[in-house]
């Protein structure tokens, strides 16, 4: 059965390491790829490129399902997936907690996965990636959203990556 799917929760909760888990299980599954106005980063999410003018003319031809602005970055998620779901496979891409009301709206048949991880393991995973200070990770974690969206299920990555991946592969599948 066709499904649209935001993976939603805070940087370093885990995501793009459950969306490989469950693709590894779930030969059909459809990951959806970002794109992003940022310049690629071999230590961050597989993501499309580009740059201002690049992401405006997409925009403009009306090529993104979904997109919003945050820490000074364009993001939007091609309308592919749509394509992915007309054949029946369940579309999942990595969104955005504070714009997935918005997706909602506009889509009302989007579900919505918060990954839940605790403020010591998301600490330990950000410092460990090396890509911010740690005043920039204070400040990351600062303005964590507290509580998942309204609509979305929860699925903590606290423990061991499989048992969190075992339940996505859970909720992904038929």
């Amino acid at each position: 059965m066709p499904r649209l799917i935001a993976m939603l929760g805070p940087s370093g909760a885990g995501k793009d390491s459950l969306l490989d888990y469950a693709r590894a299980r779930m030969p059909d599954l459809y990951i959806q790829k970002r794109v992003i106005t940022r310049p690629p980063h071999p230590d961050s999410e597989d993501y499309i490129s580009v740059d201002d003018a690049g992401f405006a003319a997409m925009d403009a031809a009306g090529e993104f399902l979904f997109r919003w602005q945050a820490h000074g970055v364009a993001y939007g998620i091609p309308s592919a997936c749509l394509d992915a779901m007309a054949d029946g496979r369940v579309a999942v891409f990595n969104g955005s907690r504070s714009a997935f009301p918005r997706m909602r709206e506009a889509r009302p048949d989007l579900e919505g996965v918060w990954i839940e991880v605790s403020v010591d393991i998301l600490a330990s995973r950000l410092a460990e990636r090396g890509r911010e200070s740690l005043d920039d990770i204070t400040k990351r974690l600062l303005r964590q959203a507290p509580l998942p969206p309204e609509g979305a299920t929860v699925i903590s990555n606290n423990g061991a990556l499989e048992d969190a991946g075992n339940a996505l592969v859970e909720f992904l599948s038929p």
